[in-house]
């Protein structure tokens, strides 16, 4: 508990500063030297008045004999102003040079006070330490340091040990007191305090009201500081500004001003400090996006206190322009911004720093990297804040992408230059440590696409804070890298860095990235490690109240449905309170992937009724479920409402989107509406045309969509002979298909990849020309992947090739252990040729592996309506008509000849 200091008697008066006295006169003529000493000193004293700390310590080392009191006090008090560490070690040196006897103890005390002040406080310490007298006034210079490094804990402990050794505080220990329970904070050691004041009859002093306002406030009592100020009997500038600045900090913005209006009327005179911290009310209230109860903006409120400022005389001060500057920039005016900035009479590195930010926060970048190029032009000392600016504004420049044009007079190309320059300076500065300076470098190195620069300014960084991780962490999972990243989450954790909404973001997109990586390459797309750090991290976000964020929860819904947990993925979402376009997006993602179209299509009926404007994300969602459900009805009200959206044009990736699903339908009237809409018909959009062709299996179409392609002046790209070749292999064209593979290479100069490959291997498959197969897997550049091998598989069983059969599926089984396809194929193979325990033994090893797929689903239009169903479901509606349907389908079969295959051997 906070003691507070007893009354004791009257102190003795202070004991005179004793020196010893030489005989100044001798028979050896040493009086003339006594005289020389007090000339040097004086000497020295008049140099400290005059600011020449320099020549006077020069002067101190000219002679090691003791300088008089005054004149070591004249040194220190220099120091102390210039906080020049360097040269008052010096004086402190020659002071302990020199015999005990020579010094004195306020001297000590003074050079602890000189030491405190210029920040080494382990020097002062072992010094207070080594003083036998300890007086109030080097207590409260120990005190005051540690509440200047914001340690208040360690203050308090210092101000307890200075009771128990009888020293009785004075004002300004109480003043250092009442900053550290702001620092900590603790309103009640400050109520504490307050009542030691009483004890000690100086609560009314205006000196120690201000103190006790800024406590209170610091300590979130902004009740108990305005009852201190209107306790105060009569108040000068610096209470009502105390007063006036605790308000705002509170942004209790009407009270404050209507502070500033009372003190006018009452005859106080705002000084530039008062007016100052009413602009940054101004500035709080423009971000606030508020106004004064009176209807005032923060505008008109701004330009009165510059009026105000004006009158009184200090509106070129340098301190008032900057806050006029940042006032204007809050409230959207850089022009009056810049012409405060050219009204004042001098610029220092405030001001220009001030003027920097400002078209920094307008997204001027380009003006804002002018701006600091004129500071090194006018030799302005550039300090961190000034370099930090730069570097945001460079991090806003467009970036330059290398693989893009080959322009080399691209404006967005500097963007990289301009951050090395300013790294070179934040260097020249010994500032590039900084973690506010390497966030940013690390930002703009990310953006940039130059991983190993923002790794190395990471390592580089002397502290690391949330922001650094949460940068270092994306940098890592955008470099494929993700289980590193998460290695970094676990890693701040143990630096003692608390997670914030954005490093639980990168963390959970980590997981998914890990997800994907697994899925490529073990087909394990939930992975024990990759769910359980997510599970971890969503306890984490819920432990903070993030799992309500908006950005947060939507990461955590594409992170349930990445790894197949619906039901965890519906449950993030019901637990945001206002869901917007891309947390819908993301459930219906994982709603689409599950294949649960009706829930998707239902959460979208949702979306549009809570008003909600679909993006290109939600639509381009929702059309990859109406393909994979051939709901033509829900398609159409789709594209009508997106047509009669707000939007001013479709963009390339939905147009897309909507040409392949309407193809993919057999509606290529509408695909090629679709296409021609477009204002560039570029070949992405016909290639989306023929593989929705290929999907709905008019491959007529995909060839006519090639011709006229090739009309409009489109040549085909890889992609659209991935389309043709699969046509001319579900179509049986064998020799069109060789002819496509052949001029990929002869004609387009188009090195053939996997998948084309895989269509050719299908081709041949279908006919059974096992020996162009085999040339194909020799020739082919790459290694063939799963989908090759089990297309081979697929030919196999078709035509009885059971020994090329085994081969393909040890391939298949090695890159996709779990996946269900290989293993029945495999087993398909063995049982049509008689081999009934081989085929056993592929079914055992499928059970080990755990490989199961999902059934099959079928779909059939009835009535204008499309059913989707499964092998053996009754629950659906209309099974009767869809029964009765496809029986009438059986019958036109057989009627027109056609034999159903039941077997899968070649028939004779």
């Amino acid at each position: 508990m906070l003691r507070c200091a007893r009354k004791a008697k009257p102190p003795l008066p202070p004991l005179k500063h004793r020196q010893l006295q030489l005989s100044r006169y001798d028979s050896n003529g040493e009086g003339k030297e006594a005289e020389a000493e007090d000339d040097r000193s004086n000497t020295i004293a008049s140099l400290c008045k005059k600011g020449h700390l320099q020549r006077a310590v020069e002067i101190l080392h000219e002679h090691d004999d003791p300088l008089s009191p005054s004149a070591y006090r004249s040194l220190l008090k220099l120091c102390n102003q210039k906080k020049s560490l360097a040269h008052a070690k010096h004086v402190g040196a020659h002071m302990a040079s020199l015999q005990e006897r020579y010094t004195t103890t306020s001297l000590n005390e003074y050079l602890v006070s000189t030491l405190c002040m210029c920040n080494d406080l382990d020097s002062a310490l072992n010094l207070f330490h080594s003083l036998s007298i300890k007086t109030v006034f080097v207590w409260t210079a120990v005190i005051s340091a540690y509440v200047g490094r914001g340690d208040g804990v360690v203050a308090f402990t210092v101000y307890a040990r200075m009771l128990e050794e009888s020293a009785l505080p004075n004002e300004y220990t109480y003043t250092s007191m009442l900053k550290a329970c702001g620092i900590i904070p603790s309103v009640q050691s400050g109520k504490a305090l307050h009542a030691c004041l009483w004890c000690e009859d100086i609560k009314s002093s205006v000196a120690i009201a201000s103190p006790i306002i800024r406590m209170y406030s610091k300590c979130n009592a902004i009740s108990n500081s305005e009852m201190v100020f209107q306790e105060i009997p009569q108040h000068d500038i610096l209470s009502w500004t105390s007063m006036i600045s605790s308000l705002i900090e509170h942004e209790l913005i009407d009270k404050a001003l209507a502070l500033y209006r009372q003190m006018e009327k009452q005859g106080i005179s705002p000084n530039e400090w008062t007016v100052s911290i009413c602009l940054q009310g101004c500035c709080i209230l423009a971000e606030l996006k508020g106004a004064l109860a009176s209807g005032e903006s923060p505008l008109e409120i701004g330009k009165f206190l510059h009026h105000d400022a004006a009158l009184r005389g200090f509106e070129m001060q340098t301190f008032v322009g900057s806050a006029l500057l940042r006032m204007y920039d809050k409230c959207m005016c850089i022009l009056e911004a810049e012409a405060t900035f050219c009204s004042l009479p001098d610029h220092d590195v405030v001001t220009w720093t001030a003027m920097l930010s400002s078209f920094v926060e307008q997204g001027k970048a380009e003006r804002a990297l002018q701006t600091y190029r004129q500071m090194l032009e006018s030799f302005i000392d550039v300090d961190k804040l000034a370099i930090l600016s730069a570097l945001q504004a460079c991090c806003a420049l467009p970036i330059w992408d290398e693989a893009s044009s080959g322009c080399e007079h691209s404006s967005s190309k500097p963007s990289l230059d301009i951050g090395w320059a300013l790294y070179a300076d934040a260097r020249k500065k010994h500032i590039a440590s900084d973690v506010f300076i390497g966030n940013t470098l690390m930002h703009l190195f990310a953006k940039c696409r130059r991983f190993v620069e923002a790794e190395s300014v990471f390592n580089g960084l002397s502290v690391h804070d949330v922001v650094s991780f949460s940068v270092i962490m994306s940098v890592y999972t955008d470099q494929g890298q993700a289980k590193k990243a998460l290695q970094l989450y676990q890693k701040m954790q143990e630096e003692g860095v608390s997670p914030d909404d954005q490093t639980v973001v990168n963390g959970l997109k980590a997981c998914c990235k890990c997800a994907e990586e697994e899925s490529e390459e073990n087909d394990d797309l939930i992975t024990e490690m990759t769910f359980e750090v997510g599970r971890a991290l969503h306890h984490d976000a819920v432990e903070r109240g993030y799992d309500h964020n908006l950005v947060v929860g939507s990461e955590l819904v594409t992170f349930y449905g990445k790894h197949g947990s619906v039901i965890e993925a519906e449950y993030s979402f019901n637990n945001l309170f206002e869901p917007d376009a891309m947390a819908y997006s993301a459930l219906l993602l994982a709603f689409t992937k599950e294949g649960r179209n009706r829930e998707a299509s239902q959460l979208y009926s949702q979306l549009l009724a809570q008003g909600i404007i679909a993006d290109d994300r939600v639509d381009i969602c929702m059309l990859q479920c109406f393909s994979a459900s051939r709901n033509i009805k829900d398609l159409c009200k789709m594209h009508h409402t997106i047509l009669h959206s707000d939007r001013n044009s479709l963009s390339l990736e939905l147009s897309t989107k909507l040409i392949f699903v309407y193809a993919s339908y057999g509606n290529a009237s509408d695909a090629h509406a679709v296409l021609s809409s477009l204002s560039t018909q570029d070949v992405v959009a016909w290639n989306a045309l023929m593989s929705g062709s290929i999907h709905s299996g008019d491959y007529a179409e995909v060839f006519r969509a090639l011709d006229m392609m090739r009309r409009v002046g489109r040549e085909p790209n890889e992609s659209t002979f991935v389309s043709l070749l699969s046509a001319c292999s579900h179509a049986g064209l064998i020799e069109r298909g060789i002819k496509y593979f052949e001029s990929m290479s002869k004609h387009y100069g188009q090195t053939p990849r996997i998948e084309h490959y895989g269509c050719m291997i299908d081709l041949f498959g279908r006919i059974g020309s096992f020996n162009r197969i085999e040339e194909l897997l020799l020739t082919m550049q790459g290694q063939p992947d799963v989908g090759i091998w089990l297309g081979l598989l697929g030919a196999c069983q078709v035509h009885g090739n059971v020994e090329l059969a085994k081969y393909a599926y040890k391939h298949a089984v090695s890159l996709r252990p779990r996946q269900a396809a290989a293993y029945v194929l495999m087993s398909n193979v063995f049982t049509n040729a008689g081999m009934k325990r081989e085929a056993d033994d592929v079914n055992l090893s499928r059970q080990k592996a755990s490989a199961w797929k999902k059934p099959g689903q079928s779909w059939i239009l009835v009535n204008g309506a499309i059913h989707t169903f499964i092998v053996k479901e009754d629950a659906i509606s209309q099974l009767g008509d869809i029964v009765c349907k496809l029986q009438q389908k059986h019958m036109f079969w057989r009627l027109e000849g056609f034999v159903p295959q039941i077997d899968h051997h070649q028939p004779s």
